[in-house]
Protein backbone atom coordinates (compact mmCIF):
# COMPACT_ATOMS: atom_id res chain seq x y z
CA UNK A 1 0.00 0.00 0.00
CA UNK A 2 1.62 3.23 -1.31
CA UNK A 3 1.46 6.67 1.47
CA UNK A 4 -1.52 7.72 2.82
CA UNK A 5 -2.42 11.69 3.00
CA UNK A 6 -2.91 12.55 6.51
CA UNK A 7 -5.21 15.60 7.45
CA UNK A 8 -5.57 16.42 11.20
CA UNK A 9 -8.61 17.34 13.26
CA UNK A 10 -9.84 18.54 15.94
CA UNK A 11 -13.00 20.46 17.75
CA UNK A 12 -12.65 23.20 20.58
CA UNK A 13 -15.55 24.70 22.96
CA UNK A 14 -13.63 28.07 23.02
CA UNK A 15 -16.29 29.53 20.25
CA UNK A 16 -17.32 26.55 18.61
CA UNK A 17 -14.18 26.34 16.63
CA UNK A 18 -12.97 23.07 14.56
CA UNK A 19 -9.77 22.79 12.46
CA UNK A 20 -8.51 20.52 9.60
CA UNK A 21 -4.91 20.56 8.84
CA UNK A 22 -3.24 19.22 5.64
CA UNK A 23 -0.31 19.54 3.42
CA UNK A 24 -2.38 22.42 1.70
CA UNK A 25 -3.28 24.52 5.31
CA UNK A 26 -5.33 25.22 7.46
CA UNK A 27 -9.30 25.50 7.66
CA UNK A 28 -11.50 26.72 10.48
CA UNK A 29 -14.97 26.83 10.97
CA UNK A 30 -16.96 28.23 13.85
CA UNK A 31 -20.76 26.65 14.73
CA UNK A 32 -23.04 29.45 15.62
CA UNK A 33 -25.28 27.18 17.79
CA UNK A 34 -23.21 25.41 21.02
CA UNK A 35 -21.93 22.53 20.82
CA UNK A 36 -20.08 20.33 23.45
CA UNK A 37 -17.05 19.46 22.76
CA UNK A 38 -17.91 15.84 22.38
CA UNK A 39 -19.84 16.92 19.55
CA UNK A 40 -17.40 19.11 18.02
CA UNK A 41 -15.01 16.42 17.82
CA UNK A 42 -17.37 14.69 15.98
CA UNK A 43 -18.03 17.47 13.47
CA UNK A 44 -14.24 17.74 13.23
CA UNK A 45 -14.21 14.39 11.71
CA UNK A 46 -17.47 14.75 9.52
CA UNK A 47 -15.84 18.17 7.85
CA UNK A 48 -12.39 16.40 7.62
CA UNK A 49 -13.84 14.10 5.19
CA UNK A 50 -16.20 16.70 3.50
CA UNK A 51 -12.97 18.60 2.97
CA UNK A 52 -11.05 15.21 1.57
CA UNK A 53 -14.02 14.26 -0.81
CA UNK A 54 -13.78 17.93 -2.59
CA UNK A 55 -9.84 18.14 -2.57
CA UNK A 56 -8.80 14.83 -2.62
CA UNK A 57 -11.23 12.63 -4.13
CA UNK A 58 -10.05 9.10 -4.77
CA UNK A 59 -6.26 9.67 -2.81
CA UNK A 60 -5.86 7.73 0.25
CA UNK A 61 -6.39 9.47 3.50
CA UNK A 62 -5.93 9.05 6.80
CA UNK A 63 -8.05 11.35 9.13
CA UNK A 64 -5.92 11.79 12.24
CA UNK A 65 -7.91 13.12 15.38
CA UNK A 66 -7.16 13.35 19.30
CA UNK A 67 -10.23 12.88 20.31
CA UNK A 68 -10.58 8.35 21.32
CA UNK A 69 -14.24 8.76 21.72
CA UNK A 70 -14.76 10.00 18.16
CA UNK A 71 -12.34 7.62 16.73
CA UNK A 72 -13.53 4.39 18.42
CA UNK A 73 -16.94 5.63 18.10
CA UNK A 74 -16.58 5.87 14.46
CA UNK A 75 -14.43 2.98 14.11
CA UNK A 76 -17.48 0.70 15.74
CA UNK A 77 -15.21 -0.46 18.71
CA UNK A 78 -17.20 1.38 21.14
CA UNK A 79 -20.37 1.80 21.56
CA UNK A 80 -22.29 5.53 21.18
CA UNK A 81 -24.88 5.88 23.21
CA UNK A 82 -25.59 9.58 23.72
CA UNK A 83 -28.45 10.33 20.94
CA UNK A 84 -26.28 13.35 19.55
CA UNK A 85 -23.64 11.40 18.86
CA UNK A 86 -24.97 8.44 17.53
CA UNK A 87 -26.96 10.60 14.64
CA UNK A 88 -23.65 12.79 14.37
CA UNK A 89 -21.64 9.15 13.98
CA UNK A 90 -24.30 7.90 11.91
CA UNK A 91 -24.32 10.89 9.31
CA UNK A 92 -20.66 10.94 9.12
CA UNK A 93 -20.39 7.26 8.43
CA UNK A 94 -22.84 7.77 4.80
CA UNK A 95 -20.10 9.98 3.30
CA UNK A 96 -17.04 8.08 4.93
CA UNK A 97 -14.97 6.42 1.89
CA UNK A 98 -13.88 3.13 1.73
CA UNK A 99 -10.58 5.23 1.22
CA UNK A 100 -10.03 7.26 4.13
CA UNK A 101 -9.32 5.95 7.05
CA UNK A 102 -9.77 7.50 10.72
CA UNK A 103 -6.99 7.16 13.68
CA UNK A 104 -6.56 8.44 17.03
CA UNK A 105 -2.89 10.06 17.99
CA UNK A 106 -2.23 11.95 21.28
CA UNK A 107 -3.36 15.74 21.12
CA UNK A 108 0.67 16.56 21.32
CA UNK A 109 1.03 15.37 17.87
CA UNK A 110 -2.78 17.06 16.34
CA UNK A 111 -1.20 19.88 14.11
CA UNK A 112 -5.24 20.87 14.28
CA UNK A 113 -5.23 21.02 17.85
CA UNK A 114 -2.01 22.57 18.39
CA UNK A 115 -3.91 25.47 16.33
CA UNK A 116 -6.33 25.98 17.51
CA UNK A 117 -4.69 26.06 20.72
CA UNK A 118 -2.73 28.60 19.54
CA UNK A 119 -5.63 30.17 18.69
CA UNK A 120 -7.33 30.53 21.32
CA UNK A 121 -3.59 31.61 23.47
CA UNK A 122 -3.45 34.16 21.05
CA UNK A 123 -6.97 35.52 20.27
CA UNK A 124 -8.63 35.16 23.37
CA UNK A 125 -10.74 38.05 23.82
CA UNK A 126 -9.74 40.05 26.70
Amino acid sequence: MGKRLAVFVDGGVYKNRICIASKDGVTMKVFKEIKTNNELEHLAIFEGIKYINKKYRNIPCTILSDSKLAVEQLNKTWGTHNDNLRKLADKTREILPKDIMIKWLPREKNLAGIYLDYCLEHWRDK
